[in-house]
């Protein structure tokens, strides 16, 4: 891999590695993604569509059954690497308030109350399970170890520190997993209700006299967390 990246930088891609922004045109082709309405950055997209693998159930007793509508969710690479890189938005940030907007979706639209629940396939599993995802392991087999070669590409296209991710950590020694939030998680820590709690705690947290929590400017500054929530599953 580190021949395949030889003189790529984050978003501009050199050498053979352009065969990775090839197929990601396509695939955005092949694979059409459709924006979430309202979402405020933008950084998430979904593609509607009939789940065909086994029943699985998700945290609350959430059966996911064959044929049920899901939502498969797509992170915008250049939109992320723009946001995270150059204005130095956090993140998890921009994840959360997307997210409300999908919730919104759900609750106030008649297609949207049709989607039982959404997924996505990432390197990066934590940063999905720090928003409220459930990770689900997937078996090695060399289709997902073709997909790992591929998403790694895209870790160094699209990600601050991708070249050293070749020679630090563990991220490119894992393989992509998919996470999942059901449609009653999704509207529980992001729905309308959810956020008119959220602003009674932060006021209540005034009224005391703290400043409300915000992100250690270390973390502004730097762009990119350790286990930011790329999804990598373009």
């Amino acid at each position: 891999m580190k021949i395949v990246a030889r003189g790529a930088e984050p978003g501009r891609p050199r050498g053979l590695i352009r065969a990775w922004v090839a197929w990601e045109r396509m695939a955005h082709r092949l694979w059409p993604t459709i924006d979430i309405p309202n979402a405020p950055y933008g950084l998430l997209r979904m593609r509607l569509k009939s789940y065909q693998g086994e029943p699985l159930v998700l945290p609350g007793a959430i059966r996911i059954s064959r044929h049920a509508l899901i939502g498969e969710l797509h992170c915008d690479n250049e939109k992320f690497l723009n946001l995270v890189v150059r204005h130095r938005i956090n993140p998890y940030r921009a994840c959360r308030e997307d997210l409300r907007s999908l919730a919104a979706w759900v609750q106030n639209d008649g297609s949207g109350a049709r989607v039982e629940a959404f997924f996505g396939r990432t390197m990066l599993a934590v940063g999905g399970k720090r928003l409220g995802f459930t990770v689900r392991e997937l078996p090695a087999n060399p289709l997902l170890r073709l997909e790992r070669f591929f998403m790694v590409g895209l870790l160094l296209l699209y990600t601050e520190r991708g070249f050293d991710r070749l020679t630090r950590g563990t991220t490119v020694l894992s393989y992509p997993r998919e996470v999942w939030i059901s449609r009653t998680r999704l509207v529980a820590l992001y729905g309308a209700r959810s956020q008119s709690q959220a602003a009674a705690a932060d006021a209540r947290i005034g009224s005391a006299g703290a400043a409300p929590h915000r992100y250690p400017a270390a973390v502004r500054r730097r762009g990119q967390p350790e286990g930011s929530p790329y999804c990598g599953a373009e």
